[in-house]
């Protein structure tokens, strides 16, 4: 038997893009298509209330359309995320200042793993959100 040892409990890059998609990305997915179908709530936004009604009254291949347009929004958008902690695009507060964003997962006594390490020892977290996004595909 192999004995576990708290690297193990320790979450990996790969781990950490699978959990954007499947605790992040597809609940905005499944959310947004849900409120699209039935807006929530007793008195929803007027603006809500407006798409949704657009939505429905859409042929099923349009609503198939707009949902992949949906998809792709949320994807550009955690793409986007993905690539400042990879240091491949800046968020500096003002030109000319230069910083690095660092993610690292920790446990609760302080063992920490690096998940964007720019000496490429990882992939890089954009790429592999891409392509676990393009995986996942659009929720039913």
């Amino acid at each position: 038997m192999t004995e576990r040892n708290e690297t193990d409990d320790l979450l990996d890059v790969r781990q950490f893009v699978s959990l954007v998609v499947s605790s992040v990305r597809n609940p905005a997915l499944e959310g947004t298509f849900d409120a699209l179908r039935q807006p929530p709530g007793r008195k929803p936004a007027a603006d809500l209330l407006q798409l949704a009604q657009w939505f429905r009254g859409l042929p099923e291949a349009d609503r198939r359309m707009a949902a992949r347009i949906v998809a792709f929004a949320v994807d550009s958008a955690l793409f986007g995320v993905m690539c400042p902690l990879d240091g491949v695009r800046s968020v500096n507060p003002r030109p000319g200042v230069s910083q690095r964003l660092w993610l690292h997962a920790e446990l609760e006594h302080g063992r920490r793993r690096l998940l964007n390490d720019p000496s490429g020892a990882n992939p890089e977290l954009h790429d592999l959100y891409k392509d676990a996004a393009a995986d996942a595909g659009l929720p039913e």
